[in-house]
């Protein structure tokens, strides 16, 4: 599966929700609750649906529905393509985000 490829595929709007899902608290298996998510500044800011973007990513494999109501985790390829975001958002940045496991 090509990052890259995937990340071009993604509209504005989903990006920046997966940006916002790799930064909030996720518990050890990468689920997070989508009243964190809604709590975000950018997410408010730009008026978006979460429900209809997490519909789209559950589509594209990204994350998929968690045990409980409001619960959803992140797949493996959905791990990997918000530390891509992340990367790529903070390029011009002087903040830098290392993650070990995935760090090249």
């Amino acid at each position: 599966m090509d990052k890259k490829n995937i990340i071009s595929k993604l509209n504005y709007n989903e990006k920046i929700v997966l940006r916002e899902i790799s930064r909030i608290e996720k518990s050890p298996k990468g689920c997070f609750d989508t009243h964190e998510l809604a709590k975000k500044h950018k997410i408010k800011k730009n008026n978006i649906n979460i429900k209809n973007i997490l519909s789209i990513l559950i589509k594209k494999g990204l994350i998929i529905k968690g045990n409980k109501k409001d619960i959803y985790c992140t797949t493996h390829d959905g791990k990997l393509i918000e530390h891509k975001l992340e990367e790529c958002f903070n390029k011009n940045n002087p903040y830098r985000t290392i993650r070990n496991k995935y760090s090249q």
